[in-house]
């Protein structure tokens, strides 16, 4: 089956090293912040990205729960990861997702960081409401999340 996939973008103004550190070390729940309908993460059992391999274990604002682990990690340039275990309604209509960072040098100081998410419906008849719910509602998620990695990112120049 096709996976439903969702990208956001950002631009940084920041060097691609404190960006990429940035986002790697930054707790989950302070950038995966709830926003209508889907939950923010509120715990998470795992520390930052380091190795592939690593894990991490979410509960998210709606006491659901998804699992996390570190597939691919090139410092200061990319990094990726599996995400397992959904619960509730996105548990019936997804199987697994990847998710996909990419830091890319526009200057000195500017960093683009684009970040993907690749969904693998249950079954093909999930496919469509799992497209409707990840095209309207997962990108602006993701932007959010960008967003607040960029407002560490930059105060700490």
């Amino acid at each position: 089956m096709r996976p439903v996939v969702i990208t956001a973008v950002i631009t940084i103004c920041a060097p691609r090293p404190n960006v990429f550190q940035t986002a790697t070390d930054m707790r989950a729940a302070d950038f995966v912040r709830p926003r209508f309908p889907l939950p923010g993460i509120s715990a998470t059992d795992g520390g930052p990205w380091r190795r592939i391999g690593d894990r991490r274990h979410h509960v998210l604002t709606d006491e659901s729960s998804v699992d996390e682990e570190l597939t691919a990690h090139a410092r200061d340039e990319a990094f990726a990861y599996r995400v397992t275990g959904f619960e509730g309604v996105f548990g019936r209509i997804v199987s697994k997702a990847t998710a996909e960072w990419r830091f890319d040098w526009r200057g000195p100081e500017l960093t683009q960081v684009e970040w993907t998410y690749s969904f693998s419906p249950r079954s093909e008849g999930g496919r469509v409401p799992l497209a409707i719910i990840a095209k309207l509602f997962w990108p602006g998620y993701l932007r959010a999340a960008l967003r607040c990695v960029k407002e560490q990112a930059e105060s700490q120049k």
